[in-house]
């Protein structure tokens, strides 16, 4: 308890040295960006209590909690400091732009290809801090919960999965992508796909669920209605989950590829049935 109030604490300081400094907001990353870091500290959160033998859902949403934030007593380090440093699968997050031979450290920015905003470049430590990755929301100086914390890796989940039906039928029977693709053209293929499959009607072999709220202020795009087909997918458009997958699905390093978008379904009725017997 005396570490969290620590880190509430230390964030309350970060605040009133901003406050004391300038009379102007900090200059955060917008909510959808934040929120789309949170979801993919969350899915890493969820792949590592999936390999726990914990079978009670506010168990588990406890243990989600002390990946999320840390926590000391059992040594458990906190996920969102090794997002902001770049540690593990979240070094594919990050550009690293080395200051030099001054000795300090090499500055962090989100990847063009996570935020596909070019022109903005979104900096740990900056845009990204400690503050706005640990609070529910951004005026609101109380950390996220550890069930708010598997909901969001449960929604980026969900999304995956149709990510991943997406891109596994841009390949052909002999495993190859469309001559000339490379990488972006991948992207931005599974993006327009998915702009399809969530904004307009059924149009693959997948169930359309209804993932993301409509009306949401962290979608930039949420006043468009699903009904309307005939708009193209709005420039720097991308998905709730987008970043999770990309940094722990099919494309990532083989060590950080996470099992849960293929076995996502699994793992909630797994959790959600031992939690239903524990109630009975």
């Amino acid at each position: 308890v005396v570490f969290y109030i620590g880190i509430i604490k230390e964030m309350a300081s970060q605040g009133r040295k901003t406050s004391n400094s300038s009379n102007r907001k900090p200059n955060l990353a917008p909510a959808n960006i934040q929120k789309q870091v949170q979801a993919a500290i969350a899915v890493s959160c969820m792949t590592y209590v999936s390999s726990l033998e914990t079978t009670k859902l506010p168990d588990v949403h406890q243990k989600h909690f002390y990946s999320y934030h840390g926590n000391p007593v059992s040594g458990i380090l906190p996920m969102v400091k090794d997002c902001l440093t770049g540690e593990g699968s979240f070094g594919d997050l990050w550009d690293r732009i080395d200051n030099g031979s001054d000795g300090s450290a090499a500055q962090l920015t989100l990847k063009t290809h996570m935020s596909q905003k070019g022109h903005i470049l979104y900096r740990a430590g900056e845009s990204l801090t400690i503050q706005s990755l640990s609070n529910a929301r951004q005026m609101n100086p109380i950390l996220i919960s550890g069930r708010a914390i598997f909901a969001m890796a449960q929604a980026a989940l969900k999304n995956g999965k149709k990510a991943l039906f997406i891109e596994k039928a841009a390949y052909n029977s002999a495993g190859l992508l469309p001559s000339g693709w490379n990488d972006e053209d991948l992207d931005k293929h599974i993006l327009d796909e998915m702009w399809k499959l969530l904004k307009g009607p059924k149009v693959h072999d997948v169930d359309v669920e209804e993932i993301e709220d409509e009306n949401d202020p962290s979608d930039e795009h949420s006043d468009v209605s699903k009904d309307d087909t005939t708009l193209e997918r709005p420039e720097g458009w991308i998905f709730q989950g987008w970043f999770a997958y990309r940094l722990l699905g099919p494309r990532a390093h083989p060590d950080f590829q996470t099992h849960l978008f293929s076995n996502a379904q699994h793992t909630f009725s797994t959790i959600e049935n031992h939690a239903a017997l524990q109630a009975a």
